[in-house]
């Protein structure tokens, strides 16, 4: 097969294996993968390195890089659609199989050392990535469990001063109440004094006034004894007793 270069059209007559397409098959917006399959026509758009090559797909008009290999041919000038007339590997291997009616088994291509770097770099990040996330998760208990301790402990230590402040008022109140019993005694105590001296300065005041009455009375008499008995005698009543 002749060089190609840019312009060039191509048809795939076999699968491109998986080590000579795009790695990451870019998708429309139905999802339709940008992978050739046998029977696409390719458009040429520009030449890389290493036999590589850009193409754009007839079928999904979608752009994606291949490799140079026995999977593409060139398409005739005069028949845009020149029909796959040579079978493919995979469709010979197909046909024997199902002949023979033996088991066919499919030996996965082998990558390339930079293709198994690759996977190994990105197999490492993920891993060195998940390593962080259980980090970060067991950091995340940790602090959980800690903020837990704490709670708990603040709870208990808020209803055992609870408990403290029930018990102290508990004994307050008792000892009020028992000054306000013996306070209410004592008050009971200085009214009956209170009483029993206003009954003893009644009794005073009414006896004071008898005994002034009786002194009287005995004054009158006494007046009327010494002015009747003794006038003619001559006898004089003392200051005091006129009085």
């Amino acid at each position: 097969m002749s060089p190609i270069v840019r312009g060039n059209k191509l048809v795939v007559v076999d699968t491109p294996p998986p080590c000579t397409a795009q790695k990451t098959p870019t998708k429309d917006k139905w999802g339709i993968s940008s992978h050739p399959k046998i029977g696409d026509h390719l458009w040429v758009a520009s030449r890389k390195k290493n036999g590589w090559i850009r193409v754009k797909n007839a079928r999904t008009e979608l752009v994606t890089s291949l490799r140079v290999g026995p999977w593409v041919e060139k398409e005739a000038v005069d028949s845009r659609r020149k029909p796959v007339t040579q079978p493919s590997n995979g469709v010979v291997a197909l046909v024997a199989a199902a002949s023979s009616m033996e088991p066919l088994v499919v030996q996965p291509p082998t990558s390339s050392s930079m293709d198994q770097l690759i996977r190994k770099s990105q197999v490492d990040a993920l891993e060195a990535a998940l390593e962080a996330k259980d980090k970060e998760i067991a950091d995340l208990e940790k602090k959980r469990s800690a903020l837990e301790y704490v709670g708990r402990r603040d709870a208990e230590a808020y209803h055992e001063r609870v408990h403290e402040l029930e018990e102290h008022y508990q004994s307050e109140l008792g000892r009020v109440r028992d000054l306000l019993t013996e306070q209410q005694e004592r008050n009971n105590e200085l009214l009956k004094l209170v009483d029993d001296h206003l009954r003893c300065r009644m009794i005073d005041r009414e006896t004071i006034t008898i005994l002034n009455d009786t002194n009287a009375e005995l004054k009158a008499q006494l007046k009327q004894l010494l002015e009747g008995g003794h006038e003619e005698e001559g006898f004089v009543l003392p200051d005091e007793l006129d009085q």
